[in-house]
């Protein structure tokens, strides 16, 4: 595997193609505004009764994050298929209906260890701890046994929690990329199918590019939120105007970063999918 090609490709690769990453920039500006509009209109009554203005924001962030994700999941297509493909043109209906299947997968990935850290706390009685750090009338959290005890478990269920969340993100990366070539929800939740597929890239050769991919995403990210952080410094000088300027640096770190960071992970992991089907 030439990880250093690899990188290069998916780093290149969100270039390639300006007006679909703009297009996908504005489907994710338009769920990020519609959540901060929604917030900034309180459209929820006193009652919490869901206004006709709630639904609407509501289902814009449903539709549109349903497209950007199942258009997300044509490029990985396109890319198991032959990286040598133009970035894949936007079908609105089609996306949608993907993004749903790539939601069910995702959601299927993180529930499991949910659940089992959820089942471990009651196991253990985890949760004593909790009400016993809420309770402020008994004034003996430290020498109390059982309240130590229960601090222990506790801990010990939030690192198993945490391993098995971890976990569950390594092998959603691959499981995603197999939904992607098969178009199968059951097989991206066949869980010896994702072990073969990453056995065959190479357990060592996984574990370097996640190592590398996070790295490079979490530099993305930074250079994302040290735009925002620049229009919220220079909101800050201009008193009424802040909030505008601070949306202004949201709208273009989305509408260009966002957008570059998402293509270049769908990228990447139909570039590192490809390794299991090389002899």
């Amino acid at each position: 595997m030439d990880i250093t090609k690899l990188f290069k490709d998916a780093l290149n690769y969100p270039t390639t193609n300006w007006k679909r990453l703009l297009i996908l920039g504005v489907f994710l500006v338009l769920v990020g505004l519609s959540e901060i509009v929604d917030s900034l209109n309180g459209t929820i009554n006193s009652f919490g009764v869901i206004t006709i203005g709630e639904f609407i924001f509501f289902i814009f962030i449903i539709v549109f994050g349903l497209i950007s994700m199942g258009y997300l999941l044509s490029i990985i297509k396109e890319t198991i298929s032959n990286p040598e493909n133009p970035m894949p043109n936007f079908d609105l209906i089609g996306n949608m209906v993907s993004g749903v299947s790539v939601f069910i997968v995702i959601i299927i990935y993180l529930i499991i260890p949910a659940l089992i850290t959820f089942v471990l706390a009651l196991v253990t009685n985890s949760f004593s701890v909790l009400s016993s750090l809420f309770n402020t009338t008994t004034g003996s959290y430290i020498g109390d046994p059982a309240i130590s005890g229960a601090s222990l478990s506790f801990a010990v269920v939030l690192i198993i929690g945490l391993m098995l969340f971890i976990i569950s993100c390594l092998l959603m990366f691959i499981a995603i990329s197999i939904l992607a070539e098969t178009g199968s929800i059951a097989k991206a939740i066949n869980f010896p199918l994702v072990f073969k597929k990453i056995g065959e890239i190479g357990w060592a050769n996984y574990i370097i590019f996640l190592i590398i991919y996070l790295i490079l995403s979490g530099v993305i990210i930074f250079i994302s939120r040290l735009v925002i952080g620049v229009f919220m410094t220079i909101g800050f000088f201009m008193g009424s105007f802040s909030l505008f300027v601070t949306t202004i640096g949201v709208i273009i770190s989305t509408l260009l970063i966002e957008s570059f960071l998402n293509i270049f992970n769908s990228r990447a992991a139909g570039l590192i999918y490809n390794e299991s089907k090389k002899e």
